[in-house]
């Protein structure tokens, strides 16, 4: 005996909101849309520099690093005399999280960063819009004086 189209459609739909709010679940991650003041606020380094390039660490201790080598020409927070940055990035392999942020080497532009600890001069990106394109200098240092930080300081 068949399904009537109720039923099947019931049962359809019992079938594929689940699935879908897995798949949406797994796969897409909502950033809270932070305003230029907050993130020029909270990165303890901005910077204007290019990803030079990539490589894996493994400290004493066995613990794996990905990091980034940015290349910088011009600080406007943070310590002035940087010329070069750890960028940590997501591993190559392994598990892979949809919070990931992924940059390719020869991206340049300017990098609002926060240092990873207070001990290590590793720094990390934490969120999409603490990359911006070079073309965005003047919003950048209308923020800066916006939030009263000074430059490089």
């Amino acid at each position: 005996m068949g399904l009537s189209k109720q039923r099947f459609n019931k049962w359809l739909m019992g079938l594929l909101v689940p699935v879908l709010f897995l798949h949406a679940s797994l796969g897409w991650t909502m950033w809270a849309k932070m305003s230029d003041g907050e993130l020029v606020t909270r990165a303890t380094l901005i910077v204007s520099a290019e990803l030079l390039g990539k490589t894996l660490i493994t400290t004493g201790d066995g613990q794996a690093y990905y990091l980034g080598v940015l290349s910088v020409s011009r600080v406007y927070k943070g310590d002035e005399d940087v010329t070069i940055v750890l960028l940590e990035l997501p591993k190559k392999t392994g598990l892979r999280s949809s919070s990931d942020i992924f940059y390719e080497v020869g991206q340049a532009g300017l990098w609002l960063l926060q240092q990873q600890r207070v001990d290590s001069g590793i720094y990390m990106t934490t969120s999409p819009d603490s990359f911006w394109s070079i073309g965005q200098e003047q919003r950048l240092l209308k923020t800066i004086n916006e939030t009263k930080i000074g430059p490089a300081g």
